[in-house]
């Protein structure tokens, strides 16, 4: 499915039709200021906020998060062809706040793994992006940093970064959560 639409455009759909979705966008060279080479876009969207955006120069830079957000405000009303991959029926529950924050890059998008012990046979259990969000959390790695890490989409790190806070496996705040909470999470991360 493709659109040919203006980034305020893009995100004005997006909003008013609360989508879940993944757009991204060839930008040609010369189209932002000095900048002399092309350059993708990649948009995720989670029940119509903006989630994640990455852009990757055809020279090999890139940015994430906030810089890539500044870089597209400069787009203006430049029409570019949009690809929409809508997500995953298990992405489309919506984020809370927190898992907006981690992607966003604030302090506590670095998590550091804390001192609570992990059966290495029962971490074997957990899912790839777990294990390896776990794994890597060494309090200096962003989600975005992490997803980039993974070779995958920084929405699944959020949410993981989430539940292993909330087992107590992560440094962060568990949303004020009891520690039955918390035991229930870390089943639950289990029985993936």
């Amino acid at each position: 499915m493709y659109y040919t639409l203006d980034i305020e455009t893009v995100k004005r759909v997006m909003q008013e039709h609360r989508e879940t979705a993944r757009l991204s966008a060839d930008v040609p060279a010369g189209v932002i200021g000095r900048r002399h080479d092309a350059f993708h876009i990649e948009i995720t969207f989670q029940a119509g906020a903006l989630y994640a955006c990455t852009l990757q120069g055809s020279s090999g830079w890139s940015k994430t998060a906030k810089d890539a957000l500044h870089e597209l405000e400069r787009l203006g009303a430049v029409r570019l062809r949009w690809t929409v991959m809508p997500l995953p029926d298990g992405l489309a529950s919506p984020l809370t706040a927190t898992a907006s924050t981690l992607v966003a890059g604030t302090p506590a998008s670095c998590p550091r793994r804390t001192e609570q012990e992990v059966n290495p046979e029962q971490m074997r259990t957990w899912p790839r992006v777990y294990r390896g969000v776990f794994s890597l959390s060494d309090g200096c790695r962003t989600v975005v940093k992490l997803a980039e890490i993974l070779a995958t989409d920084p929405l699944l790190v959020a949410q993981a970064i989430q539940k292993l806070q909330k087992a107590g496996l992560l440094s962060g705040p568990p949303n004020g959560e009891s520690h039955q909470e918390a035991d229930r999470a870390f089943r639950t991360i289990n029985s993936k």
